[in-house]
């Protein structure tokens, strides 16, 4: 796991946007960047239950945009709607870290190239 996470630090590092919109300045699109740095970065963990009235005391927002923001981040696979109430941090998938190694592959052999 460290291994893929490493590799989506880089990505973040490249400048590399993990939203699917990048360029909506919107509060709640700002606000899933900031968990999904939280989640990538460890501070929220893998498989840990997220609650969207803990989110609202974490980051001082609304519900509404917390609402929204996890609704992105279910699109992007990040987290999953549990059973009952919250969210749970969905762990990656070996396609996901095999992707993960590809992107960083093409990444460095560009970068080798400059």
């Amino acid at each position: 796991m460290k291994g893929f996470w490493k590799i989506i630090s880089t990505l973040i590092d490249f400048g590399i946007p993990f939203s699917v919109n990048s360029t909506m300045d919107s509060i709640d699109t700002e606000l899933a960047a900031r968990i999904r740095r939280d989640i990538i970065f460890g501070t929220i963990k893998n498989s840990e239950r997220v609650s969207e009235a803990q989110l609202c005391d974490s980051y001082n927002v609304s519900r509404t945009p917390v609402r929204l923001a996890l609704r992105l981040l279910e699109r992007e696979g990040l987290v999953k709607r549990g059973e009952g109430r919250g969210y749970h941090v969905q762990s990656p998938s070996i396609q996901d870290i095999k992707q993960a190694v590809l992107v960083l592959g093409h990444l460095e052999s560009l970068a080798a190239r400059l």
